[in-house]
């Protein structure tokens, strides 16, 4: 449609349509469209991150099920730290 304002614009401009009204379309279409690829380039930021952090996590994960075996080899016969080790951890702070 702004193709089109433009093609015609002297003559809308003769029935009374703004003579600023096309440039200032075009402005606000221009603004538009890059908050529209703002908006493109976070999501494809975000999508790549989440897909960082799976990574890591699984990194993580596997690092942990190894030192879970680990401690559960080392200390299999103290019953005491395997008690302590099996606990959910609490955190205060």
């Amino acid at each position: 449609m702004l193709e089109k304002a433009t093609a015609q614009k002297d003559l809308l401009v003769s029935r009374g349509m703004s003579a600023q009204l096309v440039d200032d379309l075009t402005a606000a279409l221009a603004k538009f469209e890059q908050t529209l690829e703002a908006t493109r380039a976070g999501r494809r930021d975000h999508v790549g991150t989440s897909a960082d952090l799976d990574t890591v996590l699984s990194e993580i994960t596997e690092q942990v099920r190894l030192l879970d075996g680990l401690v559960r080899y080392r200390f299999s016969d103290n019953a005491e730290l395997m008690g302590a080790w099996a606990a959910p951890a609490t955190f205060s702070g």
